[in-house]
């Protein structure tokens, strides 16, 4: 950042952290935002969050602080997409996912079935090889 950089906070485990202490959580997030992340990524590591609990976190994180927000959902239990569809609904800037299977992390979802659903709702795919957020 002090060389013109972009900085993206990847908060790893977030919505395990979250579930066991939404304080400490949001508290990781606020510092991150302090520090001068362009943006946090809500990372659902284990990949067994509800799109419903998502819905919740992202909602109360958005509540809390200002900066931009990102998903990254792993896809364990078949839910990445719809998680990254319910962040997206509620604001995130950002969503992490592969092209088929090819990415950071083969656990994220296909970004495929998602730009064309998510440039409706002002969410950028960060794909293998493009710049993170708009």
């Amino acid at each position: 950042m002090s060389q013109g950089r972009r900085a993206f906070f990847n908060a790893e485990h977030f919505s395990d952290g979250y579930n066991a202490n939404p304080g400490y959580a949001l508290q990781a997030v606020r510092a991150a935002a302090s520090a001068g992340a362009e943006c946090v990524v809500l990372c659902n590591t284990n990949g067994g969050v509800t799109p419903t609990k998502i819905y919740e976190i992202v909602t109360t994180v958005g509540k809390e602080t200002d900066v931009n927000l990102g998903i990254h959902p792993h896809n364990d239990a078949d839910m990445a997409v719809a998680g990254a569809l319910t962040a997206v609904d509620e604001g995130v800037q950002q969503v992490q996912g592969t092209v088929n299977g090819y990415g950071e992390d083969a656990a994220t979802p296909t970004c495929c079935p998602s730009p064309p659903i998510s440039s409706s709702r002002r969410a950028s795919i960060a794909s293998p090889t493009s710049s993170f957020g708009a």
